[in-house]
């Protein structure tokens, strides 16, 4: 399984999930799914927007994210599993 990282204390601003990404610039990979436990207990803030083409959030995925301030959830999500957003008091 690939996994993107991101800085964990990224802050403010908007953190966008994108449609694509790469590890070398040449190939690329339709992002569809967010992992279960993907971004848990990270620690940005700000605004999280998770595009259009992601059609599943998976189990825990951003469980205690406490200082997600807003949510943008892109229309073709039709799963969200449990616990996705558990404990984001700000959202």
């Amino acid at each position: 399984m690939n996994k993107v990282e991101i800085d964990n204390n990224w802050k403010g601003g908007t953190l966008v999930i994108p449609y694509t990404v790469s590890n070398d610039n040449t190939t690329f990979y339709t992002v569809k799914t967010i992992g279960k436990y993907a971004f848990s207990d990270a620690l940005f803030s700000g605004i999280l927007e998770i595009s259009g083409n992601i059609t599943t959030i998976e189990e825990g995925s951003f469980i205690n994210n406490k200082s997600l301030e807003s949510l943008i959830i892109g229309n073709n999500v039709t799963t969200i599993g449990d616990s996705a957003f558990n404990n984001c008091i700000n959202i």
